[in-house]
């Protein structure tokens, strides 16, 4: 899937499912201990960010990019639209936070790129607080346990 927004570019490489055959195998998968029937681990997170003078001005151009890992007990395959409705939710967060990044303005090239570099470093740390917050909206059984 590619998403573009004038200049935000977004890709997500179509989503790989892996059907596993028992628990001990989810779990490693999912690198989780909970009883669980079915995750998704997103590979190859990456935030590229380079600096356009526009109008006087400069501003960053990102590209973000992850390959979903659907993972499922073999008798959970009804799971799959579960597992596409986390992406969508990670889908969104991202453009959200790439058409914001890209509203930008900076007086110079260096702030710019100072602010780039600063962004493609905390990328990963974004990623996990979407996955987060995905997983606690799709799962309400978590916001209870979390308060």
């Amino acid at each position: 899937m590619d998403f573009a927004d004038g200049d935000t570019s977004i890709t997500i490489a179509p989503a790989r499912t892996r059907v596993v055959s028992n628990r001990t195998d989810l779990a490693k998968a999912c690198a989780t201990g909970d009883r669980i029937f079915g995750c998704t681990a997103f590979a190859s997170e990456k935030l590229t960010c380079s600096c356009e003078h526009h109008q006087n001005t400069w501003r960053v151009h990102a590209e973000a990019q992850f390959i979903p890992y659907i993972y499922l007990l073999d008798r959970n395959l009804d799971g799959t639209g579960h597992e596409k409705l986390r992406i969508e939710d990670i889908r969104r967060s991202l453009q959200q936070y790439v058409n914001d990044l890209q509203s930008k303005s900076f007086d110079t090239e260096e702030d710019c790129m100072r602010r780039s570099e600063l962004e493609a470093s905390l990328f990963g740390r974004h990623m996990n607080d979407w996955k987060k917050q995905s997983n606690l909206e799709r799962h309400p059984e978590l916001r209870r346990a979390a308060k």
